[in-house]
């Protein structure tokens, strides 16, 4: 699949996000806290998501054994990643560590399903 339409998808979905949290943010029956850095963490998640498909898109095309070692090796490094940024968060603020964590985990999820079927497709071809 084409980088280029990666993104534009992984934009949309990102846009798709952030406007319906919008939404859910101004409804008053909700018990959603509204927090000043969920838009950072839909960026955040775009970036890296932006950056994994860019980097496995460069090796891809190379024998599955060295696909499989560096894939797992990005996977490794991607966890790792947003441990630290999840540990520093709590580390910085505790107040509203709790927030992060849901905003965080709940993004957290919605992405890796995004990512795991474009790369399942990209690896397919």
């Amino acid at each position: 699949m084409n980088y280029k339409i990666l993104l534009t998808k992984l934009a949309i979905l990102s846009l798709l996000i952030l406007g319906l949290s919008a939404i859910l943010f101004t409804v008053e029956q909700l018990p959603i806290t509204i927090v000043p850095f969920f838009p950072f963490i839909v960026l955040y998640f775009f970036l890296l998501s932006s950056f994994q498909f860019y980097r496995i898109g460069k090796f891809r095309n190379e024998n599955v054994r060295t696909f499989h070692t560096k894939y797992t090796m990005w996977f490794g490094i991607k966890l790792f990643v947003n441990l630290a940024v999840v540990v520093i968060f709590v580390l910085f603020d505790k107040s509203m560590a709790k927030d992060f964590l849901i905003y965080f985990l709940a993004l957290y999820v919605v992405y890796t399903i995004f990512d795991t079927y474009h790369l399942a497709k990209m690896v397919k071809k």
